[in-house]
């Protein structure tokens, strides 16, 4: 034991070292003010007391230096710990004095709802003990915020492999091991418990709707809703109670309302963004996300007999034509759609930015029956482009279908393919489908594009796009981390369960 010490010791100065002043400061204050407690009551004086917090005592500074009072060694090393991790994770992503400005938010407000309740307690019982007993001190309340935030920006982080943990559940998993420590009688105060929930909370609130960056201010993203921080089968009726709660403090001018914004960057690329996304963390999914795209291609490239499509010549003008007719009934008319001129390109590109893009490929907006010689690509930015030329079919007739999580873009793709153009509204569908005849190396192709639903109310119904299948392409948005996850977990299983022999694209 004693030989790890110095490399312990060591690590710890090394990580220290390369830290901010803010990390630097408030670790000294802790350590500074645990030494301190052995000659004078610190959590009295320090911590918070819901008796001398509220009138007439208005002990309000309580606030403040109850995150930093520690009385055991071991609270002063979750203590540094955490602000050291925030200084590693969190520091990067939103500068010193952000990361300042989250230690007080999340401190100030979890000792002070923390005191509230049990204040209200206290009018509850008339128990003496809840106001002048309870000291609110130590590490909880920022840890609780610390974990927020650490799902916030890398929740996909697997923590513990056997079982399979990741650190978007740690919030719920610490606040369940908390309450398993009161109820055992090993926490002699349930004022961890609440401090950590209410810096959860207040954590939770703080980056939702206030945090200010460079996109604006909050991160609406779904999954960092409310209802994301409970069991899946709870998530329905947290999420309905939310929102009815959000909805009233909307009405109240306490939040804003939540809005999908446009952002049109320049006239070859329309993207669609929530506002809050952070461009730092939709960076590091995006490069992840690619990463992973190359290998998977390169894989199904080197495994399979799918002949190749790579650019050979680029002389050949491709002629396209797009019809809307259903291939399943029951399918949404679209006999309103203006059918594409014969000739006119359909040359769209799948982005994998931050958020979901479509971009057109040629550089310019179309024109109506402009000819381009570029053909049909489907294909990731910064990633090699596949065009439908060159591609080798063996028969006159082929069948895509093309499959994924719901809300990641299958309809907005086929629109794209389509009409030649991005639909700035449109309304998710399942189960639509088109037909395109192609001109490959001379010979004419209709190539089938059928829609799929990725929810899980349509499982049974699906495998009815399965038979005659000649190529799948599964879809993921680069915003929803759980749609690239379920490609290899869910999509490619049930695939190849239906169709065992054909080469899958995504």
């Amino acid at each position: 034991m004693n030989r790890y010490l110095p490399v312990a010791r060591q690590h710890f100065l090394a990580a220290l070292a390369s830290t901010s002043v803010v990390v630097k400061a408030i670790s000294a204050v802790v350590v500074l003010l645990y030494l301190l407690s052995w000659a004078v009551d610190t959590p009295y004086a320090l911590g918070v007391t819901p008796g001398y917090l509220f009138p007439p005592n208005f002990w309000v500074w309580t606030l403040v230096t109850h995150g930093v009072v520690e009385q055991h060694v071991w609270g002063v090393a979750a203590n540094v710990g955490t602000v050291m991790a925030c200084g590693r994770l969190l520091e990067p992503l939103w500068g010193a004095l952000e990361l300042l400005i989250f230690f007080a938010v999340v401190n100030v407000s979890a000792g002070l709802l923390a005191g509230l309740s049990y204040l209200l307690t206290y009018v509850a019982t008339f128990d003496l003990d809840f106001l002048f007993a309870v000291r609110i001190h130590g590490v909880a309340g920022f840890l609780g915020g610390v974990l927020v935030a650490l799902k916030q920006t890398m929740g996909d982080t697997t923590v513990l492999r056997v079982p399979q943990v990741r650190l978007k559940a740690a919030p719920a998993l610490v606040l369940l091991f908390l309450a398993l420590l009161r109820l055992s009688g090993l926490l002699d105060s349930s004022a961890p418990l609440a401090a950590y929930s209410y810096g959860a909370l207040s954590g939770w609130v703080y980056l939702r709707f206030y945090q200010r960056h460079s996109r604006g201010r909050g991160d609406m993203s779904d999954h960092f809703a409310f209802a994301s921080f409970f069991p899946e089968a709870l998530q329905p009726a947290v999420g309905l109670l939310a929102g009815l709660i959000h909805s009233a403090l909307v009405k109240m001018k306490v939040c804003r309302k939540m809005v999908k914004r446009y952002d049109v960057g320049a006239p070859s690329s329309i993207t669609i963004s929530l506002p809050g996304t952070d461009p730092q963390d939709a960076e590091r999914r995006r490069q992840l996300a690619l990463k992973a795209l190359n290998e998977r291609l390169k894989r199904v490239e080197d495994q399979s007999a799918w002949p190749s499509m790579d650019d050979e010549e680029d002389d050949d003008d491709d002629e396209v034509r797009t019809s809307t007719m259903p291939l399943l009934p029951g399918g949404r008319d679209h006999s309103s759609s203006v059918p594409r001129p014969a000739g006119a390109p359909v040359s769209a590109t799948l982005s994998s930015t931050s958020s979901p893009s479509i971009s057109q490929s040629s550089g310019v907006p179309p024109t109506g029956g402009a000819q381009h010689p570029e053909s049909s690509i489907i294909t990731f930015e910064d990633a090699p482009s596949r065009s439908l030329t060159n591609c080798r079919m063996a028969a006159i007739r082929k069948k895509l279908v093309i499959v994924g999580d719901g809300a990641c873009g299958k309809t907005c793709l086929l629109i794209v393919f389509s009409k030649d153009q991005f639909p700035e509204v449109y309304v998710p569908t399942v189960f639509e489908n088109y037909v395109a005849d192609i001109e490959v190396d001379g010979k004419q192709v209709e190539l089938a594009l059928w829609d799929t639903a990725g929810q899980e109310d349509y499982d049974r119904l699906r495998p009815l796009s399965y038979p005659d299948t000649d190529v799948i392409l599964m879809c993921f948005s680069i915003d929803s981390p759980d749609s690239l996850e379920n490609i290899p977990e869910k999509w490619t299983p049930e695939v190849k369960h239906f169709v065992p022999t054909f080469p899958s694209f995504w």
